[in-house]
């Protein structure tokens, strides 16, 4: 009988193979390298949409990097815990490094596997994105509330409302690159979106439980 001397190595926790693990933490390690480098060098451009567009992309880059750290085991579906609530207190900080401006979020941990954590990280990243160049933009302050809940049966439920300046009314762009990204990765999970037509800007997200990873 033929014997395989290398056979591949096993992660006793989840089964993955030690080389998945191992180029999975180097795709992060290297994201994170140019996250920070994309940072450095919006940092340096002079304020106006140059400056913008980096910021963006480092909380888009941010938002793709997301999940649990790698030491961490999953449940018996697959599924780990991950603080979304940080990871957008986190990008909010990246879009408004002056702190003009407050975003004051509410939620747990949730349970997800890392597929469906790092989509529902980039929709996140695509709200508070569009908050800032849509709500915020033109006015010295500004606030907002972001909540981020679980159910029992696993659906997650997002709702971000502008709550400041008084009767702002953000132009609102369907077509926007922000919105396509976020409306696409909502129908990925079967979720829906729902966006307020007029007044305070205002998004409802609905995401099902995910199936059984295992």
């Amino acid at each position: 009988m033929k014997t395989d001397l290398h056979p591949p190595l096993r992660d006793d926790v989840d089964g993955e193979t030690t080389t998945v693990a191992a180029v999975r933490h180097l795709f992060r390690n290297q994201i994170q390298m140019m996250t920070s480098l994309v940072g450095l060098f919006g940092r340096r451009l002079p304020d106006g949409e140059g400056r913008d567009a980096f910021a963006d992309l480092r909380a888009r880059f941010d938002a793709v990097t997301f999940g649990p750290p790698d030491d961490v085991a999953p449940d018996a579906s697959g599924r780990m815990e991950v603080d979304l609530a940080e990871l957008a207190r986190r990008i909010s900080r990246h879009l408004d490094p002056d702190f003009r401006h407050r975003v004051a979020v509410k939620g747990a941990p949730i349970l997800a596997t890392p597929k469906r954590a790092a989509a529902v990280a980039q929709i996140i990243a695509e709200l508070i994105i569009e908050l800032t160049r849509r709500g915020f933009v033109g006015h010295e302050s500004g606030s907002a509330e972001i909540s981020i809940e679980q159910a029992a049966d696993g659906s997650i439920a997002i709702r971000l409302v502008q709550t400041g300046p008084a009767g702002v009314t953000p132009r609102r762009d369907p077509s926007d690159l922000g919105a396509t990204i976020a409306d696409s990765l909502v129908r990925s999970l079967d979720g829906r979106i729902d966006r307020a037509a007029s007044g305070p800007l205002t998004t409802d997200v609905f995401m099902p439980p995910e199936p059984t990873a295992r």
